[in-house]
């Protein structure tokens, strides 16, 4: 799955505003990682514990279809959805390279965006 940093979304609309580039289309992914990766990631920046089962397609249709029932009888928006269940059993690869051809645009380091995502969620918790 393709992951990338606000602040890096910014700075290429900053730099493409600056740019004569007109009309072009530009996929913009920092990183490409599994959910497992992620979470394990964010885990150890925030010193928790990292999960150690794996939560098959099975097992998440069927929070799925809690889920579901849950919103129906209790009246409250649903959370899980059938197209999450399928992205988060996917994976998939996404380039960033023509962004990174035409303009020079380099990418935060991993570590950095999680670095500070986990500490704004430490200042936050």
């Amino acid at each position: 799955m393709g992951f990338v940093d606000v602040l890096d979304v910014v700075d290429v609309m900053i730099l493409l505003t600056k740019s004569s580039k007109e009309a072009e289309r530009y996929i913009l992914v920092g990183h490409n990682l599994t959910y497992k990766q992620l979470i394990e990631n964010f885990a150890s920046k925030l010193g928790a514990k990292v999960p150690k089962r794996r939560a098959g397609k099975g097992l998440l249709n069927f929070f799925r279809s809690l889920d579901y029932l849950s919103a129906l009888i209790l009246g409250r928006k649903q959370t899980l959805f059938k197209d999450s269940v399928r992205s988060l059993c996917r994976r998939a690869y996404y380039s960033s390279e023509k962004i990174k051809d035409d303009m020079g645009f380099k990418f935060r380091p991993l570590s950095e965006t999680v670095q500070r995502l986990a500490s704004d969620y430490s200042k936050e918790s």
